[in-house]
């Protein structure tokens, strides 16, 4: 069973603002999205994963892309005061939504490519000591 749009736009409320022509967000964009998740997921060995858990897995990366690609206010001027949330959110990666958070959970079962450079250096490391 493939993802369909519906069932990306289904409980995400950035995903179906409307205008009077419709979808703000359209279809067109969010199944770009899913090829794009899809095509990213490809890429990893998911041999030991179920078309379930790879369906899932889809759902949730199209569903972080299209959250983080919506247009929102990134930045904020005050008097003394200048917020820049664009840069704040780059950082956080997949753990910026929860969508991301969630497949990051998921996909770690099978692989930790996804993990940020600081949780891949808390993994243990094996090297070999030469000593003469």
């Amino acid at each position: 069973m493939a993802i369909t749009t519906i069932q990306v736009r289904s409980g995400i409320p950035e995903l179906n603002f409307k205008d009077v022509d419709g979808y703000i967000l359209s279809d067109n964009t969010i199944n770009d999205a899913i090829i794009r998740a899809s095509t990213a997921l490809s890429m990893v060995d998911l041999s030991k994963a179920t078309i379930d858990v790879i369906n899932l897995l889809t759902l949730y990366l199209s569903q972080h892309m299209l959250i983080l690609e919506q247009k929102e206010t990134t930045t904020l001027t005050l008097p003394n005061n200048k917020e820049q949330w664009a840069e704040r959110m780059k950082d956080l990666g997949l753990d910026s939504t929860i969508q991301g958070q969630m497949f990051k959970q998921m996909i770690r079962i099978y692989t930790n490519i996804f993990d940020t450079p600081d949780e891949q250096s808390k993994l243990q490391q094996r090297g070999y000591v030469i000593l003469s």
